[in-house]
């Protein structure tokens, strides 16, 4: 590695870092303003729970943190690169590497190799932490929301694989009970025809837990291909599903268009913080003579137009409007063909 390597990889790393923790600290200032009004009521519920309120906070926003780095990661990583050179060329050191015979475009290597792995790094985290973190971020939410129960509320209908779908209106995963829940017929989602208290898990399904009430006519066990694991998943959402719970749930819905979506946002998430940077850093390598704030304003300006790309096709893909491989990919490889003609046509 050249030394002017190594300079460029230190600036990158640190410019990264203090955009990660800007984005952190932006998320905790507004978030915890925006919920004063219900501190009063959180103290309860984390003293119900064996927290103080300080404690409670503490770990409510630790367990958010990895959810927001992973979000955030790809638009640090362009403010990074792109802070990383604005400050050489005020300093003068694109100069000294230019006369030296380094091209810019080689100037470029070493950031979008380290930006790259960072982002394979926060695909891991994405994969592996996020989904285990999902449940107990859940019930720090509870907490934190003044609700010492640890009942999901608002769970999407699931189909229990015995034509019946169950609309399950809140369910706790500790006692693998789902609670007030809304039988219909597979066709006839909106047209429940029977209605149970309580539905508690026995391995073969869903059997009504003692001295419930049940309204309608129905057969029990319900639901047998629909376990507590599914619910859970259900409940925390399908955007914090991992690559292979995806997987899982392709098998037995292969024809659902949200489900390979998602499937394909998690390979091409790395490839992100790398588009970003193509598109980014020959604005700044062609044009030295702009503030760094500049640089940062059209890094924000970047990322927000490669998410409303993102969202709109994401929104074709769910409305069957376009293929989810297609919505998926086209936005990366448009902006990718885009950065490298930049990058191609910035003079040394």
């Amino acid at each position: 590695m050249k030394r002017f390597d190594r300079l460029v990889l230190a600036g990158f790393l640190a410019a990264t870092g203090a955009a990660l923790l800007f984005f952190s600290g932006i998320f905790v200032l507004i978030h915890f303003f925006n919920r004063m009004g219900a501190l009063d009521g959180a103290a309860s519920a984390f003293e119900a729970n064996g927290q103080s309120l300080a404690g409670g906070l503490c770990r409510y926003y630790a367990v958010q943190l990895p959810f927001i780095l992973v979000e955030a990661a790809p638009f640090a990583t362009l403010m990074g690169g792109m802070w990383t050179i604005q400050q050489m060329a005020r300093r003068g050191e694109l100069v000294m590497v230019v006369t030296s015979g380094v091209s810019l475009r080689r100037l470029a290597l070493p950031i979008l190799l380290a930006g790259f792995l960072l982002a394979l790094g926060f695909s891991v985290v994405r994969e592996e932490w996020l989904p285990r973190l999902a449940d107990q971020r859940h019930r720090m939410e509870q907490l934190h929301r003044g609700r010492a129960d640890d009942a999901i509320e608002k769970l999407p209908m699931a189909r229990g694989g015995d034509g019946n779908i169950l609309l399950i209106g809140r369910y706790r995963p500790a006692a693998e009970a789902a609670l007030e829940v809304a039988v219909a017929r597979e066709g006839r989602p909106d047209a429940p025809h029977a209605w149970v208290e309580e539905l508690r898990w026995r391995g073969d399904g869903w059997w009504p837990a003692p001295h419930t009430r049940v309204e309608g006519e129905l057969h029990f066990p319900l639901a047998p291909f629909l376990t507590p694991r599914d619910v859970e998943i259900h409940s925390r959402g399908l955007f914090l599903l991992s690559a292979s719970e995806l997987k899982g749930e392709l098998v037995r819905k292969p024809d659902h268009p949200v489900l390979t979506l998602l499937l394909h946002g998690h390979y091409a998430y790395p490839l992100r913080a790398v588009v970003l940077l193509l598109l980014g850093l020959p604005l700044v390598l062609s044009a030295r003579q702009r503030s760094a704030w500049v640089a940062v304003g059209i890094a924000l300006a970047l990322s927000i137009g490669l998410f409303a790309l993102q969202s709109i096709f994401f929104e074709l893909a769910r409305r069957e409007d376009l293929g989810p491989v297609l919505a998926t990919w086209l936005p990366v490889a448009v902006a990718g063909i885009l950065g490298l003609a930049g990058l191609r046509g910035t003079s040394t």
